[in-house]
């Protein structure tokens, strides 16, 4: 075998073998087509071998004509396996960039989700403009605020604007590439809303701005607690400075934090704030305050509580509330006091209990002086009958005449205790104030270590006044200057007439006045103290009680006067007051003369005390009287009921007001009058200064007499309303 055969041969049995290898190699290698002009032009190969073979082989040369086109087919055949082989990678290349691209595109609708539902979440608005402000995106927060303008121009749809907005942020951020922030008000869906815009710019690869982001925030509700904020805060402000309360927060330790205080106590803020109550007071007063604070800090809850503070030489009370300030864990971080200086309501409390005190003891004063005034009743009315006994002149009548006087001084007394513990209206009646200044001055001297210089003249006019209550003023006027004056000195009592114009005195009237002037020669009063000297309870001295000038003050009001109060500190003290003067005439009128005219009348006493009806029984019938006498007001409603119907009715009644467990005057009085609307009757009482007695007449009364009276006041009464009677029905008589 020559070797040109084995080529031939081994030629052939590699094509064939590359035959059957194209025939069975995989689709994922070679396409359809590849393996097709592949296998093809093996095939022609292994046919030309097949064709050699057979030739050198010397078995036939029958196929060899076939030889030059079979090598002519093979060779576009397998250009062809080339080419489709050199497609096939094309294709794979394109496949492969298309499944990359197909990747990013689902990874890009994946990241635009993602996006889009972080957009949702933010809340706020996202729109992007391109460098013409033409709205190229907008998220739907911005389209709920603002609307859908995708494709519409930013300043014109937001800001009504046919230009660009020369405060726009997106502007500043085309211009120099950074983030800018602005607050703005535009017109939205909802009507105008406080905006924040927020602009940053949207590069491209290279780092160009391509477009402008804006984010998009609505602050108006913000805006609104912002301004609704400084509303609170400008009106607690304005709270703080139109209060009198201390405001302070300190820390759990006692660290001053805030302070807000009154000027008058002398601290700002400044000087607080950053120190410890240890450097404001004394050691024992501030643990006390850091205590408190610790507490409220361990216990969370609020604190009240009322201290005394030492402040200028007074001592000043404040009612202290502490109250917890909570952070976010209920933890307390600090601790708020408001102190409010309770200084005066302490001493309306201290004053109310010295009245509550003081109206208990009234209620005893008034009891004694009733009581005292029915046993006087009865020493004076003994004293009357012993003096029409006896002759002016006689040892006994001026014994009795003397004791008589006492006993007039006696129930000036008790009429004072009545003033203190009612303060009733006056019983007034004309009078000469003269020989009442007199007798108060010396009354309220005896004993004393001043002496009293007393220039009153003879033609001082009259006043109608309460003589008892006069009498009162005086003597307290008297007392105080003779306190002033502890080493003794001399008292100046002056009384003149005194024509009062319009504005002589601001709180009188025009008109004739009787003034009167108490003048010591003591210490003085300060300045601060004139102002308050009337007022209740306010005193200067360490026993006393400040009702004596406040009661002095009332009761001149009440005669239609006035009392004023001059004083210089060293030189002494100068009290004025003034009494409405009254005709002359009048009081001449009223007067009387000394006789005691027999009486002619049925007379009906009633009095629960037996010695005042004995006594005054005895007086009545003396005068000539005939007289019955009752022990309460039922009592004297049958007798005055059995007199009618006798046919002999009474022409007075005397009730006494007051009658313990029965029926009294005012209520016995009532009763008669729908039995006898004519009724003649005078009101008695050991309580002086009942309304009643000030105002009988509206009660139904036609006189009054204050127990205790003498036999010559109930004289003059009972006889002017006999007679006053008389002119009324002269067929009676």
């Amino acid at each position: 075998m020559d070797s040109v055969f084995l080529f031939d041969l081994i030629s052939m049995a590699g094509f064939v073998a590359a035959l059957l290898f194209g025939l069975r190699v995989h689709r994922r290698l070679w396409n359809s087509t590849s393996k097709i002009f592949f296998s093809l032009s093996m095939g022609i190969y292994a046919l030309v071998g097949t064709f050699n073979v057979l030739e050198h082989a010397n078995i036939t040369d029958y196929f060899d004509r076939f030889e030059d086109t079979l090598e002519i087919l093979f060779i576009p055949l397998f250009l062809s396996y080339f080419y489709s082989l050199r497609t096939q990678q094309e294709l794979g290349r394109r496949k492969q960039v298309e499944d990359v691209l197909r990747e990013a595109v689902v990874r890009a609708y994946e990241e635009k989700i993602k996006a889009d539902t972080v957009t949702a979440a933010i809340g706020d608005g996202i729109s992007i403009v391109d460098p013409t402000f033409k709205i190229l995106y907008e998220n739907q927060a911005q389209k709920d605020l603002m609307g859908d303008h995708v494709g519409e121009y930013c300043y014109h749809v937001y800001r009504q604007n046919d230009e660009v907005c020369t405060d726009c942020p997106v502007v500043l951020c085309f211009d120099d590439g950074a983030i800018h922030k602005t607050e703005m008000v535009v017109r939205s869906r909802q009507g105008l809303a406080d905006i924040e815009v927020t602009a940053s710019p949207l590069l491209d690869a290279t780092g160009v701005t391509v477009a402008g982001i804006e984010v998009i925030r609505d602050v108006t509700e913000r805006k609104g607690m912002e301004k609704s904020l400084r509303e609170s805060e400008e009106r607690l402000r304005l709270l703080l400075d139109n209060t009198e309360d201390i405001v302070v927060m300190q820390e759990p330790t006692g660290r001053y934090l805030y302070y807000h205080g009154p000027a008058e106590y002398g601290f700002t803020e400044d000087d607080i704030v950053g120190k410890t109550p240890f450097d404001f007071h004394e050691s024992e007063i501030a643990a006390r305050f850091v205590e408190r604070v610790e507490h409220v800090t361990r216990s969370g809850q609020g604190l009240a509580e009322e201290i005394s503070m030492p402040w200028e030489g007074k001592t000043l009370w404040f009612l202290d509330q502490l109250s917890p300030i909570k952070d976010g864990h209920g933890r307390v971080s600090a601790v708020v006091t408001i102190s409010r200086n309770i200084t005066e309501r302490k001493k309306m409390e201290d004053d109310l209990l010295k009245k509550q005190k003081l109206e208990s003891l009234s209620i005893l004063a008034g009891g004694l002086a009733h009581d005292f005034n029915n046993l006087l009743m009865a020493i004076m009315g003994n004293i009357s009958l012993v003096k029409m006994q006896t002759k002016p002149g006689e040892m006994i009548y001026e014994r009795m005449n003397e004791a008589e006087k006492t006993s007039f001084r006696a129930r000036d007394l008790t009429q004072q205790l009545l003033t203190f513990s009612r303060g009733g209206a006056p019983v007034r009646k004309p009078l000469s104030p003269g020989p009442l200044v007199k007798d108060s001055v010396g009354f309220s001297l005896r004993g004393s270590k001043s002496r009293g210089d007393v220039a009153v003249p003879d033609d001082l006019w009259a006043v109608e006044a309460d003589e008892g209550q006069v009498s009162q003023v005086i003597n307290n006027l008297i007392i105080n200057a003779d306190q002033a004056m502890p080493a003794g000195g001399t008292i100046r009592v002056t009384g003149e007439n005194a024509l009062l114009g319009t504005d002589d005195v601001p709180s009188l009237e025009e008109g004739s006045y009787v003034r009167i002037c108490v003048q010591d020669g003591g210490i003085g009063i300060v300045k601060e103290h004139l102002e308050k000297i009337f007022d209740p309870y306010f005193t200067t001295k360490q026993q006393g009680s400040g009702l004596g000038l406040a009661t002095s003050y009332s009761i001149i009001k009440q005669h239609n006067g006035h009392i004023t109060v001059e004083s210089k500190l060293g030189v002494g003290t100068t009290f004025t007051l003034y009494l409405p003067a009254v005709d002359t005439e009048v009081l001449e009128k009223k007067g009387e003369g000394d006789a005691l005219p027999a009486g002619t009348g049925k007379v009906l006493v009633m009095d629960d005390e037996e010695v005042v009806l004995d006594v005054v029984g005895t007086m009545l019938s003396n005068l000539g009287n005939e007289v019955e006498t009752a022990r309460n007001g039922s009592e004297a409603i049958e007798r005055y009921r059995s007199a009618q119907d006798s046919g002999r009715p009474f022409d007075i009644v005397i009730m006494d007001l007051t009658v313990p467990g029965a029926m009294g005057g005012k209520e016995a009085m009532e009763k008669l009058r729908e039995i006898d609307p004519s009724i003649c009757a005078v009101v008695s009482s050991g309580y002086s200064n009942d309304p009643i007695m000030a105002r009988f007449s509206e009660y139904g009364f036609s006189g009054v007499v204050s127990k205790p009276y003498t036999v010559k006041e109930l004289s003059k009464t009972i006889n002017r309303l006999l007679a006053e009677k008389n002119r009324k029905n002269p067929d009676e008589t």
